[in-house]
C-alpha cells in the first residue's frame, strides 16, 4: 500500500476528523503516568497524537507518509507534540524503550497475519520495560478474512501474539467510539514485562 499517495489523492476513509474516544476512556482511569511519553504510530493526521497532548503528556506521532505528518504539524503545531516519520519496523527506529506508552488505534489493522509479530517486536522495543500498550483494536472491519486493509483482528489472536512479552492488565470493549464503529472495537491495555528477551 502507497500510504503517502494515499494522503496526496485525500483517499483516506479512515480518517474521522477527530482523536478515537475511546482514549478518554483510557486516561479517566489514570493509569498513565503523569508526563509519560506517549507514541502513536500510524498517526497520520494526528487527532489521537493532539488528544494525549490535551491530556497533559508528551505525545508523538509517527507515520510513514510525510504527507499526513506535514498536515498534522500545519493542524496540531508541535506545542506538546513532536511527528517523526518512519517506518515503525525500522530496527533504529528510535533507540530501545524510548516510550512509556504506546497507543494503537490505526496501524495494526493496516497489516496482515503475516506482519503481525514483527508489530508485537517493535512495539516491545520502543516500550520502556513495565511501560504500557493500550490499544484499540478493530475487529470487525466488515472485510473477509485475510482481506483489506484494513484487516479484522481477532481478541485470541491478539491475546497469542502479545502473552509471550505483554501481561494484560484489562480489556472491554470500549464505552464510546466513532458511529461508524460501535460494537465493532475491543480496548485492551497491557504491561511490558520488566525483563528483556527482545
Amino acid at each position: 500500500m502507497d500510504w503517502e499517495q494515499r494522503y496526496l489523492d485525500d483517499d483516506i476513509p479512515w480518517d474521522h476528523g477527530e482523536a478515537a474516544p475511546a482514549i478518554v476512556e483510557v486516561v479517566s482511569r489514570q493509569i498513565v503516568p503523569e508526563g509519560a511519553r506517549v507514541l502513536v504510530p500510524g498517526c497520520g493526521l494526528g487527532h489521537d497524537v493532539r488528544a494525549w497532548s490535551d491530556a497533559g503528556f508528551a505525545a508523538t506521532g509517527l507515520d510513514i507518509a510525510s504527507t499526513a505528518l506535514e498536515r498534522a504539524r500545519c493542524r496540531y503545531g508541535t506545542d506538546g507534540m513532536s511527528w517523526l516519520q518512519a517506518d515503525l519496523f525500522d530496527p533504529e527506529l528510535p533507540r530501545r524503550g524510548l516510550y512509556d506508552v504506546v497507543w494503537e488505534h490505526t496501524c495494526y489493522c493496516t497489516l496482515p497475519l503475516e506482519l503481525r509479530s514483527a508489530y508485537v517486536d517493535a512495539v516491545a522495543r520502543l516500550l520502556k520495560p513495565g511501560g504500557l500498550f493500550c490499544a484499540l483494536f478493530f475487529t470487525d472491519t466488515g472485510n473477509g478474512p485475510g482481506e483489506g486493509p484494513p484487516y479484522s483482528a481477532d481478541r485470541d489472536e491478539v491475546f497469542e501474539l502479545f502473552s509471550p512479552m505483554f501481561d494484560l492488565a484489562w480489556e472491554k470493549r470500549p464505552d464510546q467510539a466513532y458511529t461508524s464503529r460501535v460494537g465493532r472495537e475491543w480496548l485492551m491495555v497491557w504491561t511490558r514485562r520488566m525483563h528483556d528477551n527482545i
